[in-house]
């Protein structure tokens, strides 16, 4: 896992203190300070980058697209993005896989399956694959899109055969656009 959704809005003046003071924590855990690296806002998202002397870079996005705030947590190093997690985890409001899987399930909209996407880990607990598997099957175009963007998201190489199925038979043409796409970044 990289990525941590979290269950705050980053816009308040507290979320982003505490942010900050989870970033000092983490640094300090590394033995490096994390520093401001830039900003890019995007029509879908707005992004704060912080870099570390360590290696590590820590992204937090706030993505308007799937309506989530979320830290990234980016290293060539599985060690340290390990140390990075944790602390950030542990300082943080983090939304639980278990939550988000729960709610993708309970009310499958777009919003809840990208967030989902995000948030699972390799390789990804079969409950994850069942919802993915619903919402692709699912008769709302907007859903199956989004569950076809969760599929290219987590990289789940057991939707091989369902991404070619919709490429070649689904109704709505951003579907099997994106099916496409992801069947080739599946297939290799």
């Amino acid at each position: 896992m990289r990525v941590l959704v979290l269950d705050v809005s980053l816009a308040s003046t507290d979320s982003l203190d505490a942010f900050a003071d989870a970033l000092h924590a983490a640094g300090h855990a590394l033995g490096a300070p994390f520093e401001h690296a830039g900003d890019d806002a995007h029509a879908t998202a707005q992004m704060q980058r912080f870099r570390s002397e360590a290696g590590v870079t820590v992204e937090l996005v706030d993505d308007h697209d799937a309506r989530a705030r979320y830290v990234e947590v980016l290293t060539s190093e599985d060690e340290r993005r390990a140390l990075v997690l944790d602390v950030l985890m542990r300082a943080l409001p983090v939304v639980p896989l278990a939550r988000l899987v729960d709610d993708a399930y309970a009310a499958p909209t777009p919003d809840a399956l990208l967030r989902l996407a995000l948030a699972t880990p390799l390789p990804p607990p079969e409950r994850v694959a069942e919802v993915v598997a619903t919402a692709l099957a699912h008769p709302d175009a907007a859903l199956r899109l989004a569950a076809v963007e969760a599929v290219g998201l987590i990289g789940l190489p057991p939707f091989i055969e369902p991404m070619q199925r919709l490429r070649a038979d689904d109704s709505d043409d951003d579907v099997r656009t994106y099916a496409d796409q992801t069947y080739r970044m599946l297939h290799g």
